[in-house]
């Protein structure tokens, strides 16, 4: 969440006339389309800049949960549904296609509402588009609500309580500290045919440079990987890796449909795309069959421990 302090408190500023989408007033429901968007409502704010409690009349949203089900998830579902529902490209699965009562239980079951925003609003570019600035709204109108209703309280989800399922051994045993670039070459990446290659001599950082030189502990990158780094204790890159803000954790493991953890496959994803990629974005690295091999074995092990109950409950 990588400086949203400010960030957010202004969209909560900006938030404020969008809170309350009406759902009795066939004028104004929700499927209503302002260029393909949905159109909320413009119920003013209370003077104190809080949001006015729920009316009795049904014409308004009672809760956080309800204007994510008519306002949040239809957004939501539309912007991101083609990659993170069932059977999509992505992970995590965090999409549950028509049905919003149980994406508002994976929302929080991959922690992605706090007390200070949401990581869907902190997740920029992808595979996928980053939310535009008018859903980014939508979302931080929610997460206020959400906070409002007690938010703060829930924010523990399955995979904050997860890190004490990690192995240490294990994940030493995976040997991160050797991983390293790869060149693009006309032999080796995939699009090299377009003349997507790098040279030699225009290639910095790119060619067998350690991981470390850009992820040792940088939560923008989204994984942290401090092995072998001489100004970092030597443990901070196991303790980090616990974390899902920022969302260290969630290069290895994720939620499925079910709520449980599940590999996410996060590191050999990206590696995958990196061989996809144009030259001189995203250095390319390959993980080796035997490392990817004993990082299978630390989520395994992890996901093993969690289902049988010996750790994280």
């Amino acid at each position: 969440m990588r400086g949203l302090g400010s960030t957010f408190l202004l969209a909560v500023a900006a938030a404020t006339a969008v809170l309350v989408a009406a759902c009795g007033d066939e004028s104004m429901r929700l499927e209503r389309k302002n260029n393909g968007k949905p159109t909320p409502s413009d119920d003013p704010a209370q003077e104190d800049g809080t949001q006015a409690s729920a009316s009795t009349d049904g014409t308004q949203p009672a809760t956080g949960k309800e204007y994510f089900a008519t306002t949040v998830f239809p957004m939501l579902a539309g912007k991101c549904g083609a990659c993170h529902a069932a059977g999509g490209s992505a992970q995590p699965s965090w999409i549950a296609n028509g049905d919003p009562a149980k994406t508002y239980d994976l929302v929080y079951a991959n922690s992605f509402v706090t007390p200070t925003g949401s990581r869907l609003v902190d997740k920029g570019p992808h595979a996928g588009p980053a939310l535009a600035d008018d859903e980014k709204t939508i979302v931080l109108a929610w997460v206020t609500m959400e906070v409002k209703d007690g938010a703060a309280k829930q924010t523990n989800g399955v995979l904050e309580k997860f890190g004490s399922c990690l192995d240490q051994a294990a994940f030493t045993a995976i040997g991160l500290e050797k991983l390293v670039t790869t060149r693009r070459t006309a032999q080796n990446n995939a699009n090299a045919v377009q003349g997507w290659e790098e040279q030699a001599n225009t290639c910095t950082g790119c060619d067998n440079t350690p991981c470390r030189a850009c992820h040792s502990l940088d939560d923008a990158t989204g994984f942290v990987l401090a092995l072998g780094n001489p100004n970092l204790p030597a443990n901070i890159t196991f303790e980090e890796t616990k974390k899902v803000v920022p969302a260290y954790l969630q290069k290895y493991v994720t939620t499925g449909q079910d709520g449980k953890p599940v590999a996410s496959n996060g590191l050999a994803r990206k590696s995958d795309a990196t061989r996809k990629d144009k030259a001189y974005t995203h250095p390319m690295f390959v993980i080796p069959p035997d490392m990817q091999t004993r990082l299978d074995a630390f989520v395994t092990d992890a996901v093993t421990k969690w289902a049988a109950g010996t750790c994280g409950k």
